[in-house]
C-alpha cells in the first residue's frame, strides 16, 4: 500500500480530522455509559450495604431481646433463691397511711 499522501502537509491534516471525526463518536459512546453503569452500580452498592447493616442491627436487637427475655425466666425460675432488691416495710395487716389533701395539711402531718 502507498502511504505517498502522508508526504504533504494536507494529507497528513486529512488522515488526522477523519481519525478524529471517526473516534470522537466512539469515545463519547463509551464514556457516557461506562459513567451512568458506574453511579448505578454504586448506588446499588450503597442500597445493598444499607439493606445489610440494618438486617444486622435487627438481628442484634433481636438477640439482645431474646437474651435478656431468657435471663429473665431464668431468674423467675429460681424464685425465692434471689432476694428482691426492695421490699415493702409495712407489716402485714398494716393500714397504709392516708393521702393528704394540700389544703388540710398542718405541720405535724394530714389534719384529722
Amino acid at each position: 500500500m502507498q502511504l505517498g499522501f502522508l508526504r504533504t502537509r494536507v494529507g497528513r491534516r486529512f488522515l488526522v480530522s477523519n481519525l478524529l471525526a471517526a473516534l470522537l463518536p466512539l469515545t463519547v459512546v463509551a464514556v457516557v455509559p461506562y459513567r451512568y453503569v458506574r453511579a448505578e452500580l454504586r448506588d446499588m452498592a450503597e442500597a445493598r450495604v444499607s439493606r445489610l447493616s440494618k438486617s444486622l442491627a435487627f438481628s442484634t436487637l433481636s438477640a439482645l431481646a431474646t437474651a435478656s427475655h431468657d435471663a429473665g425466666n431464668d431468674l423467675r425460675r429460681e424464685g425465692d433463691a434471689i432476694e428482691p432488691a426492695f421490699t415493702s416495710t409495712a407489716l402485714p395487716g398494716a393500714t397504709p397511711p392516708r393521702a393528704c389533701r394540700w389544703r388540710s395539711t398542718t405541720a405535724r402531718g394530714c389534719a384529722r
